[in-house]
């Protein structure tokens, strides 16, 4: 058995928030356990002692605290933001390539979503505006799984039966749908450590949503958003959770929209 101040304890260890893991927190806490037992710790005191003095060990508790849960169009008033405002503001503005990153892209819902509207806006406009999206995550059974483009029913719960019908195809004896080539096409996949600088973009869009900002604090989380913020254009995009908000100190350096509150435009300067 893990106690929550156990949990605590370990999270504390890693400089990762209580309040990001509280809700998630039951399957964090049963990877976590196994670990345990696999070595012979029982108590968390014991456990991060051994973790610290191995970083192979360190880095498998470091794969248990990761929390992938999305869906497509998780959120809605943010994805009909998108596409009545954003999408056709910057079709018009810019000139022939938008570029996007999917940061924390889990199993790849998020950018397939992306794409097929996308899709539905352009597929018989007369713009040759190109779509490029960048989909990253630090976990690579994430990555391989999102490439593959399949997907279990309930991760489909808040897209349109039209929508299902256009984009997705139901494997035969299977409870699983299989994404079409077309919303396949824009996204390129990357293995990639948000706390790590990236050399691609810069990009019109970023999604930094129930990642960085939830799992992360201190001055981790800050450098950690201004590398990301380094690969954003002037005026561009910055999206992130429904409970999430900017780190204060960058919060100037944004306006925030009124129709949909985790929507942030990067000001110019």
């Amino acid at each position: 058995m893990l106690s929550d101040d156990e949990f605590k304890m370990i999270l504390g260890y890693f400089n990762r928030p209580w309040k990001g893991y509280r809700k998630v927190r039951k399957g964090v806490k049963k990877r976590i356990r196994s670990h345990m037992r696999a070595l012979n710790c029982s108590t968390a005191k014991d456990y991060i002692s051994i973790i610290a003095a191995d970083d192979d060990q360190k880095s498998v508790t470091e794969s248990c605290l990761l929390v992938t849960i999305s869906r497509f169009f998780r959120d809605r008033r943010m994805w009909k933001h998108i596409e009545d405002k954003i999408y056709p503001e910057l079709i018009q503005n810019a000139r022939n390539r938008i570029k996007i990153w999917s940061a924390g892209c889990a199993c790849g819902e998020e950018a397939y979503s992306l794409s097929i509207l996308w899709h539905k806006l352009t597929a018989h406009s007369d713009k040759r505006t190109q779509l490029e999206i960048l989909a990253t995550d630090v976990n690579p059974v994430c990555i391989e799984r999102a490439q593959k483009g399949w997907f279990e029913k309930s991760s489909l719960k808040e897209v349109d039966p039209a929508t299902i019908a256009a984009y997705f195809e139901k494997r035969p004896n299977k409870h699983q749908y299989i994404i079409h080539s077309c919303a396949k096409a824009p996204i390129r996949w990357q293995v990639h450590d948000l706390l790590t600088p990236i050399s691609a973009g810069p990009f019109h869009i970023i999604m930094l949503r129930n990642n960085l900002l939830t799992y992360y604090k201190g001055t981790k989380k800050e450098d950690a958003f201004q590398m990301i913020l380094d690969r954003l254009i002037p005026g561009g995009y910055m999206m992130v959770g429904s409970h999430e908000n900017l780190p204060s100190k960058f919060a100037e350096l944004f306006q925030r929209s009124n129709e949909c509150p985790h929507i942030y435009q990067h000001i110019k300067i």
